[in-house]
């Protein structure tokens, strides 16, 4: 999603559980079980703050609940956010990004952040000046499939494709997404050596045009590390971090650097906690998740 929201709790899942899941299945497909052919329940609550290369901060919270369902080769997953977003009073989220511009410009006209080339009028009309605000609801819902398309060993890594789906259902009027939808094919390598996994992913995203915003389609990379730290793979460490284009043209590129530990109750539960530090002035200062998975 992707909106601040699903793309956070996407990365959060892809640095700590993702590398996790995929070789704990080699493990017992070896076997001869079913384990994969599983539900899990996810649900994220999180937050995220900084000034996002703006003179004011903006903070957005996010409370996630998404359902995966896994069988032998592929895996289907569905999140859906509820976001509530604090900030200057002309913010949205596009990207997980505090965009300023809300409702600037002549109408029906390509928003351009103030200060770039054709870029619009710095200041509203005095009667759509806005100091703050403080927006909630619904976020853009996601839909995606991974395919496993190679089975990694010891000298071979999983490959996997992965085709992922946002859903224009944020609020527009409420800055809370940009009303298009998103697709996305991206590819993902696991390698492990004993019990430390590396791990790196791809993906370019189409984005679906806005009427206000000067969009262009993405293309992001991530690599990371994960670090089991018992034989039964019950707690892991991991680090993750990634790089993607801004979908708003003459901005920076995204940066971002996640770290997180993640411990597993009994055989279905699972609780993972992560940190994110933006690493160029259009990300987040600081984000933290918090997610509880459980498999049945």
């Amino acid at each position: 999603m992707r909106t601040g929201s699903s793309h956070r709790c996407w990365l959060a899942s892809a640095c700590i559980v993702g590398a996790g899941m995929v070789l704990a299945g080699d493990a017992q497909a070896g076997e001869g079980a079913l384990r994969l052919q599983q539900t899990q329940l996810d649900l994220t609550v999180g937050r995220f703050e900084g000034d996002f290369g703006l003179e004011d901060t903006t903070r957005y919270d996010v409370l996630a609940a998404g359902l995966r369902w896994y069988f032998p080769r592929f895996e289907l997953q569905v999140s859906m956010p509820w976001v509530s977003l604090a900030g200057p009073g002309d913010i949205r989220l596009v990207g997980g990004q505090a965009v300023p511009g809300f409702r600037r410009g002549p109408p029906g006209g390509p928003f351009r952040p103030p200060g770039l080339p054709g870029g619009g009028p710095t200041d509203p009309p005095p009667e759509e000046v806005v100091e703050t605000r403080r927006e909630s609801g619904l976020g853009d819902v996601s839909v995606q499939g991974e395919v496993y398309l190679l089975e990694g060993s010891e000298t071979t890594p999983w490959v996997s494709g992965l085709l992922r789906i946002k859903t224009p259902t944020g609020n527009v009027d409420r800055g809370l997404g940009t009303g298009k939808t998103d697709i996305e094919l991206g590819v993902s390598l696991v390698q492990s050596f004993g019990r430390t996994s590396l791990f790196a992913d791809a993906g370019y995203t189409w984005v679906g045009d806005d009427d206000e915003l000067a969009l262009r389609d993405v293309l992001r990379l991530g690599a990371g590390v994960s670090l089991a730290l018992d034989g039964a793979r019950r707690n892991t460490a991991s680090l993750y971090v990634e790089n993607r284009a801004n979908a708003i043209r003459g901005l920076t590129d995204q940066r971002t650097l996640a770290a997180g530990v993640s411990t597993r109750f009994g055989e279905d539960l699972r609780l993972t906690a992560t940190g994110f530090a933006g690493l160029s002035a259009t990300t987040e200062d600081w984000g933290a998740t918090l997610r509880l998975s459980y498999l049945f």
